[in-house]
């Protein structure tokens, strides 16, 4: 047929005119015929029809016989090595699949590891704990890779009653406050839960454990392995340790402690590693984690002790040397006149220089610690000293984070919120001297 119409040039629509004549041709010729009933039809007997069963019985057993290149069926896996497999095959992102190891899923190269340092007696260093936690960070990171992904949406349920709470869930009208954090929870697949929960507690007895010297790159490391395993509640109890566990005193036998003190600035959480631990928490949807987190990192003692040797004693310093520096060039400059007295020019110079570096440095200090354009919703309330202000910035801006998190995301919606959970973090914010949602500085209330 085909070769008739390339002879005969036929065009597109003729094309179609044919296709659809002979589709509508066989149609009628299939209506023609009556439909008619196997069981009830006199035409057709029974030894006829047993006759075509036995036949299609001979030709299924004939292609079952014949049939040696079908793979076989995939049995359920009967041990949990296999199931992890199965599970990581399902869920890891096709790029990931290539690289699985279903003995990364295997917790008990983690636990091994960190029971080695809970055997030794003595002081373990630095690196041999950090060493112990790679294997445990291995297995955080691929239970992460499971965790945050997510099926296609092809795959995800489509039915009225989804939709329904879909589009409810995304109102910006709705009645609970909006999370305006773009991060996304994630949990744990049920098969690893007990596994994550060994590898975390055990985590939690290492940092326990009395030989164990807890350094900022051990914490760093730490917090991030249990970010990754979803497990934030343990935080709050691994930073009180990082301040008030004793010390240990390496080669002594036995181990001999000496108790910290708790607000030297040695002992301040990196500002890094409290941000890791209160962005898990904020995931979490845990206010008293959050808070509990703030308690033990940036609103210590420790941590404004270190802000003021980090940043604040080299310009308190320099202010403090300044007037010997400005006599001495006061002093210098009366020797380049010879229109008064050098007594006279000296203290004219000395104090013309202390006025204008007074000046400079009090209208700088009153700008850094008044600027407000960081602030998004809590605020200093009056009667804060400014040295507070600047200290304590850290933990004003931790608070902050918290209550844009549980806040409504709509700026003309602030101050509407209610419920158990905002009053007690308004009180919370009360009580450290900041003001949440000050009306004059709202939106529309100038």
């Amino acid at each position: 047929m085909k070769r008739q119409l390339r002879q005969s040039g036929a065009g597109v629509c003729q094309l179609c005119e044919h296709l659809l004549s002979q589709r509508q041709t066989g149609l009628n010729q299939i209506r023609r015929f009556p439909r008619v009933s196997v069981a009830t039809s006199p035409s057709i007997s029974a030894p006829c029809i047993q006759q075509r069963r036995s036949t299609f019985t001979k030709r299924g057993d004939t292609a079952r016989n014949h049939g040696g290149n079908r793979p076989p069926i995939a049995k359920a896996p009967q041990d949990v090595s296999s199931t992890a497999k199965v599970l990581g095959e399902s869920q890891l992102h096709p790029s990931l699949a290539s690289d699985f190891q279903p003995d990364a899923l295997d917790a008990s190269s983690a636990l091994e590891a960190t029971k080695k340092i809970l055997r030794m007696e003595s002081v373990p260093p630095e690196q041999a704990i950090i060493e112990a936690l790679g294997p445990v960070k291995l297995f955080a990171d691929r239970i992460a890779a499971i965790s945050d992904l997510k099926p296609p949406k092809s795959e995800q349920e489509t039915t009225p009653n989804a939709s329904l709470l879909s589009l409810e869930e995304s109102s910006p009208t709705g009645s609970k406050p909006a999370l305006a954090s773009t991060s996304e929870t994630h949990h744990v697949p049920v098969l690893l839960k007990e596994e994550v929960d060994a590898v975390s507690g055990t985590i939690v007895e290492l940092m326990m454990y009395p030989p164990v010297f807890i350094t900022p790159n051990i914490l760093n490391i730490v917090v991030d392995i249990q970010t990754l395993l979803q497990r934030p509640q343990t935080l709050p109890r691994i930073l009180s340790l990082y301040a008030n566990k004793p010390m240990p005193h390496p080669n002594t036998t036995p181990i001999k402690f000496s108790n910290p003190d708790p607000n030297k600035a040695q002992f301040a959480v990196p500002l890094p590693t409290a941000s890791a631990a209160l962005q898990s928490a904020i995931t979490l949807r845990d206010l008293s984690l959050c808070l509990s987190i703030i308690y033990n990192t940036v609103a210590t003692p420790s941590f404004r002790n270190n802000k003021f040797l980090r940043k604040g004693l080299v310009p308190c310093t320099a202010l403090a040397v300044a007037p010997v520096a400005g006599f001495a060039v006061a002093t210098r400059l009366s020797e380049l006149q010879n229109t008064m007295d050098p007594q006279t020019a000296t203290a004219i110079a000395f104090g013309g220089i202390v006025t204008y570096l007074g000046a400079t440095v009090g209208i700088g200090l009153v700008a850094l610690t008044t600027s407000n354009d960081q602030m998004n919703r809590v605020t200093w309330a009056q009667g804060i000293p400014l040295r507070q202000r600047w200290l304590r910035e850290e933990e004003r801006a931790a608070l902050d984070q918290v209550a844009a998190a549980w806040g409504f995301r709509e700026v003309e919606r602030r101050g509407e919120e209610e419920g158990e959970e905002w009053l007690e973090l308004k009180e919370w914010i009360g009580t450290k001297g900041m003001i949440l949602d000050r009306v004059e500085l709202m939106e529309g209330m100038e």
